[in-house]
């Protein structure tokens, strides 16, 4: 007799909005190595990601509203975020952490923060 097992599909375990995102995921600059650490909340590495210190420096400049270009970032949560790019707002595949300040939840929150005269 055969058996099929059935198998469930991993559910996200929670949802954040964009401010609660930028608290949990903090980048950490390690001088001897000019790598930048992403931690999540309980401390758990998730990977290490080489970066320039110009790099981390035009990220930590950068407004909601700059042309900064927009991250994927390098966790696997693929959603729709959108961008504020070339002056307007466009849709991007944003992975969950990483973000920059340019990251909206949706189109209207980025209308209203940066085409508005």
């Amino acid at each position: 007799m055969q058996r099929h097992l059935k198998l469930d599909f991993v559910k996200p375990t929670f949802q954040a909005t964009r401010s609660e995102i930028t608290n949990v995921n903090t980048l950490y600059m390690e001088d001897f190595s000019k790598e930048c650490e992403t931690k999540c909340a309980g401390g758990v590495t998730v990977t290490k990601v080489p970066a320039t210190t110009t790099q981390k420096a035009a990220t930590d400049t950068a407004g909601p509203c700059d042309d900064t270009p927009s991250v994927t970032g390098i966790c696997e949560a693929h959603t729709y975020a959108v961008t504020f790019r070339d002056g307007q707002c466009q849709q991007f595949i944003y992975g969950g952490c990483g973000a920059t300040k340019n990251y909206f939840s949706s189109k209207a929150e980025c209308e209203k923060l940066c085409l508005q005269a």
